[in-house]
C-alpha cells in the first residue's frame, strides 16, 4: 500500500512540476546580466549614479511577479495557458516515467544557469576587493646612490625612507615596510617579479647624488603589472 505524500515533498514536486525553480534561475541569470549591462553602458551614457540602484529596486519587485507568473501559467507550444492542477493519483501513475525523464532534464537545466550565474558573479563579489587592494599597494625600493661618495649613500637612504614614510600616512594606501624591500638593494630582479612577491601593483624606485648643496634626485613610478613606467 503506497504511503501518503509528505505535505512538504508534494509541495516541491509542485514547484517543480510548474517550473518555479526554472524561472527563478532564468530570472537570476537575466537579472545579473542586465546589472553588468547597466555598470557598464550607463557612465558612457551619462545616466545618474542612482540607475543602478532602480535597476536593482525594479528587479527585486519584478521577483515575486514573475514567481508567481510563474506558478499560475505555463508557457506551451500553443501559448501562454493557466497551468493545469494536479491530476489524479491513476493519471499519475499512468504517466510517471516520461514525467521523471522530463523533470531530470529541467533539474539539469536548472543546475546549469545557476553554475554559470556563480562563475559569472564569482569575479565580481570575490575578485573585486582584491584588485581594488592591489590598485591601492606600493613599494619603494632602495635608492641607488649615483655618486662615488659613499657617505652620500646616507642621505639617499634617508630620503628613500622619508619618501617610505610619508606615503605610508596615505589614508587606504598599502605601503611595503622598509624591511621587506631591503632585500632587492643586492639582489635586483624584474619589476613584475618583485611586484608578485610583494603583492603591490606600484613600484617606486629612485637614485640620486649630492653635490655641496645641490641634490639631484632621479623617481620613477613603475606598473608592476605591465612593467611601465606611469
Amino acid at each position: 500500500m503506497p504511503q501518503p505524500t509528505n505535505k512538504l515533498t508534494q509541495f516541491w514536486q509542485e514547484l517543480k512540476r510548474r517550473k518555479v525553480f526554472r524561472v527563478i534561475a532564468m530570472y537570476a541569470a537575466t537579472a545579473f546580466i542586465l546589472l553588468e549591462l547597466v555598470d557598464i553602458v550607463a557612465p558612457s551614457l551619462g545616466l545618474p549614479t542612482w540607475t543602478l540602484n532602480l535597476v536593482i529596486v525594479l528587479l527585486c519587485v519584478g521577483f515575486p511577479i514573475a514567481v508567481l507568473f510563474s506558478w499560475i501559467f505555463d508557457v506551451t507550444p500553443e501559448g501562454l495557458k493557466k497551468t493545469e492542477p494536479v491530476k489524479t493519483v491513476k493519471e499519475q501513475e499512468t504517466h510517471s516515467e516520461p514525467i521523471k525523464r522530463k523533470l531530470r532534464v529541467g533539474d539539469v537545466i536548472i543546475a546549469v544557469l545557476i553554475v554559470v550565474v556563480v562563475i559569472l558573479a564569482y569575479p565580481k563579489i570575490f575578485k573585486k576587493d582584491k584588485v581594488a587592494d592591489l590598485e591601492k599597494s606600493i613599494a619603494v625600493l632602495p635608492f641607488i646612490n649615483d655618486s662615488e661618495d659613499k657617505g652620500n649613500e646616507y642621505f639617499i637612504n634617508g630620503t628613500m625612507e622619508a619618501i617610505l614614510n610619508n606615503l605610508a600616512k596615505i589614508e587606504d594606501l598599502r605601503v611595503v615596510s622598509r624591511t621587506s624591500v631591503l632585500q632587492y638593494r643586492d639582489n635586483p630582479k624584474p619589476m613584475k617579479e618583485i611586484a608578485k612577491e610583494m603583492d603591490v601593483s606600484y613600484i617606486l624606485e629612485g637614485s640620486g647624488q649630492k653635490y655641496g648643496n645641490n641634490v639631484k634626485l632621479t623617481l620613477q613610478l613603475i606598473d608592476g603589472v605591465n612593467d611601465k613606467h606611469v
